[in-house]
């Protein structure tokens, strides 16, 4: 787990050196957003189509980072690729991940490549 949260804060603090152009998604909260000390990373990783907010059109910045989410970031930032079918990897094997969802495809490829882990009751618990 302290692996992965290296990595992902790596990744974030990597991202705030990029320069954001114009092409960022507009957050209905983004005046949460721009006191916040990543904000410019955020809009980068929206412009690049990584994250996308909540339905409604939200960031929720303070809100908690799932761990599915936090594999689609690190499986789009290793290959530059933002959708799952990209990547070319298996269904995630674990009994709550859905083979349908929207994540499942960035989970296998982090588990595939050992840059996370499930837990022993064979679970990934990604919320």
């Amino acid at each position: 787990m302290k692996k992965f949260l290296s990595l992902v804060l790596a990744l974030v603090m990597t991202m705030s050196l990029v320069t954001v152009s114009a092409g960022a998604k507009d957050f209905t909260d983004s005046g949460e957003l721009s006191g916040e000390q990543y904000a410019e990373a955020v809009n980068v990783m929206s412009e690049m189509g990584i994250i996308d907010g909540y339905a409604g059109g939200d960031f929720r910045p303070q809100g908690t980072l799932t761990r599915q989410a936090a594999a689609k970031i690190i499986a789009c930032m290793i290959l530059g690729k933002t959708t799952a079918e990209s990547l070319g990897t298996s269904a995630a094997p674990f009994k709550d991940v859905p083979a349908g969802s929207s994540f499942a495809g960035y989970i296998a490829f982090c588990v595939e490549r050992g840059l996370i882990d499930g837990y022993a009751d064979g679970t990934f618990r990604p919320t």
